[in-house]
């Protein structure tokens, strides 16, 4: 059993682990500094370690990358709405749901904007404005 002492980077009275410090603070400090030193390693590892998961969890692996790609959509569509608004620019429309986004100045960049890169999506957002299924093809047919 390890001796409980009162660790000098937290403290907090727990198990010893080495250097004089807690279990938390050494690693904190000395396995961070290793992996700062030893990036080049710790990074083909941790690759090597990933990927051979990959292969032999598919189906988690889909499941992780598909969360992961949820939560980008909910972050994006959340500063959609927060900068370009949640009403139709030309009719008031409110519903969220029949919500699209055109472009103002027509260079219809195109592409998904919750699949694009976070630079470009940032280059996007200024020139895009909120319009309603309706308004949006009155636009795109007037031209």
């Amino acid at each position: 059993m390890r001796a409980i002492i009162e660790c000098p980077g937290c403290g907090k009275e727990k198990p010893h682990h080495a250097k004089g410090l807690c279990n938390q603070c050494y690693h904190r400090q000395y396995k961070r500094q290793w992996r700062i030193d030893h990036r080049d390693q710790y990074l083909s590892t941790h690759k090597r370690y990933g990927k051979q998961w990959r292969e032999n969890n598919p189906d988690k692996a889909r499941e992780q990358d598909h969360r992961r790609y949820l939560s980008l959509k909910t972050r994006r569509l959340v500063i959609l709405r927060e900068q370009i608004g949640t009403v139709c620019a030309q009719c008031g429309e409110g519903r969220v749901a029949a919500l699209e986004y055109h472009h103002k100045d027509g260079s219809g960049a195109g592409g998904n904007l919750l699949a694009m890169s976070w630079a470009q999506f940032n280059k996007e957002l200024p020139v895009l404005q909120a319009l309603c299924g309706t308004c949006h093809n009155i636009q795109h047919r007037s031209r």
